[in-house]
C-alpha cells in the first residue's frame, strides 16, 4: 500500500485531494491501484484505499474481476485514444455500460453493493495502468466524474510523482537517465508536467502574467499560483524565467 510521504505538509496535501475528489463527486469511497499486465496472469497492486473493505479488495483482485472491468477493456480504452493521456470515464458511460465482457464485473459489483461513479485511468506503458475507482451509495444519483478533474489529475500525478521518488531512492540517478537516453542536465525534472501545467507553460512562455493565465484559463489566481509551484517543483526550478529555460531544453530533447 502506498504511504503517505513523510513530510506532513506532502502527506496533507494528498489527502487534501482525496477528500476534495470525494466531496466535488459525492462519492463514499476510493481506491488507487496498478493493473500490471506484463504478466501471463494480470496482478492488480493496490496503492491507496479509502472507503472500500478489504474483503471488496480482495474479491477483486483473486477472482480476477480486472479481466472484466470495463474500465480497463482494451476495446474502451483504445476508442478513447487513451495512450499516455488521462482518460476520465462516468460510470453511466455508454461504452462501460454496454461492454459486452463485463457480465462478471457487474455481478461482483452488485454482491458488494457498490455503486461505479467513475473511474479516471492513466497508462504508464501499454501493459501498465493506475486506476483510480469512484463509488458512492446504490441508488444515489450519479455525479459528473469530470467535475473533479483537476483534482483527480492532481492525485494521479501526485502518484506518479511518489513512485518515480521510491524509484530514485533505489536507483542511483545517472542509472535512470542512461535507460531513458536523457542527458544528465534533465536530472532535475521529478515528474513531467500534467496537461493543464503543459497549458500554463505555454502561456508563461508567451509572457502572461498569473492574472492573465486565471482569465484565459477560468480558473482563480490562486489555482494558477498553485500549479505554478507544482510546476517549479517537477522542473527542478524557482523562477518564470528558468521555467522557461528548462522547459525549452525538455522540448528539444
Amino acid at each position: 500500500m502506498l504511504q503517505p510521504a513523510p513530510s506532513p505538509a506532502a502527506e496533507g496535501r494528498f489527502h487534501g485531494l482525496v477528500n476534495r475528489v470525494l466531496e466535488v463527486t459525492r462519492s463514499q469511497s476510493l481506491v488507487i491501484f496498478l493493473c500490471d499486465r506484463s504478466h501471463a496472469e494480470p496482478v492488480v497492486h493496490y496503492l491507496f484505499m479509502h472507503g472500500v473493505t478489504d474483503s471488496v479488495a480482495r474479491d477483486y483482485s483473486d477472482h480476477e474481476i480486472h479481466r472484466y472491468d470495463p474500465f480497463l477493456n482494451p476495446t474502451v480504452l483504445k476508442r478513447r485514444a487513451c495512450d499516455r493521456a488521462l482518460m476520465i470515464v462516468e460510470g453511466c458511460d455508454d461504452d462501460i455500460r454496454q461492454c459486452a465482457e463485463a457480465e462478471n464485473y457487474w455481478r461482483f459489483v452488485e454482491r458488494s453493493d457498490l455503486h461505479i461513479v467513475g473511474a479516471t485511468v492513466r497508462p504508464i506503458r501499454e501493459d501498465l495502468l493506475l486506476v483510480v475507482g469512484l463509488h458512492g451509495k446504490t441508488g444515489a444519483n450519479p455525479v459528473a466524474v469530470a467535475a473533479a478533474s483537476e483534482e483527480i489529475e492532481g492525485l494521479v500525478d501526485t502518484v506518479m510523482s511518489r513512485a518515480f521518488q521510491r524509484v530514485l531512492e533505489r536507483v542511483e540517478p545517472h542509472r535512470i537517465l542512461e535507460a531513458t537516453g536523457m542527458p544528465q542536465q534533465a536530472a532535475g525534472i521529478t515528474a513531467p508536467p500534467s496537461r493543464r501545467e503543459n497549458e500554463i507553460i505555454c502561456l508563461v512562455k508567451q509572457g502572461l502574467r498569473n492574472k492573465e493565465i486565471a482569465f484565459k484559463l477560468q480558473i482563480s489566481e490562486n489555482t494558477v499560483e498553485t500549479h505554478l509551484r507544482r510546476i517549479y517543483h517537477k522542473m527542478g526550478v524557482n523562477n518564470r524565467t528558468s521555467l522557461i529555460n528548462r522547459h525549452s531544453e525538455a522540448t528539444r530533447l
